[in-house]
């Protein structure tokens, strides 16, 4: 696992669009259609986009940050690493990458005592289900407006207990 740079870009841009595609096949997901590049770029921009690499290439990338949105976390003050916009190649993907590669190397980033949260649109039960299986427990729905939707959304905000 290692921060993304601007030479990532193009693949950056070829994984989170493959896998935008996938999600809409498999369910409802929140990105921009098409993924383009700046996308990429104003993800990287945060410092906050990880690469994570097999063989010398890049299969999946995640964002990671310690600050939460409040629309959907509240104010409370939760020693957590909030996960976002994970994505796979279609290379791993299916394959188990997720539980047995990603979420290993961030809890080792996070460290031990750090639990990890992301979530989801709640509407997505598939991506709910999933991210079950991979041991998150639901803490229940979040609705706030959506600048990108110009409506109100509702996520599902899930939790993976620090392993101590």
């Amino acid at each position: 696992m290692r921060q993304a740079d601007k030479q990532d870009i193009l693949k950056l841009t070829d994984i989170y669009e493959d896998a935008r595609l996938y999600g809409e096949d498999v369910g409802v997901i929140d990105w921009p259609k098409p993924i383009n590049e700046l996308f990429i770029q104003d993800l990287i921009a945060t410092n906050e986009l990880y690469c994570f690499d097999s063989e010398d290439r890049v299969v999946a990338a995640a964002k990671l940050s310690t600050n939460p949105d409040v629309r959907i976390w509240g104010s409370e003050n939760i020693p957590a690493l909030y996960l976002a916009k994970l994505a796979t190649s279609s290379e791993v993907r299916g394959r188990g990458y997720l539980r047995q590669e990603m979420i290993p190397a961030i809890q080792n980033y996070a460290g031990q005592d750090t639990a990890l949260r992301l979530e989801c649109l709640a509407e997505n039960s598939k991506l709910i289900s999933f991210y079950q299986r991979l041991g998150f427990t639901a803490l229940g729905e979040a609705q706030f407006y959506s600048d990108k939707q110009l409506s109100d959304i509702t996520v599902m905000r899930f939790e993976k207990q620090a392993s101590v």
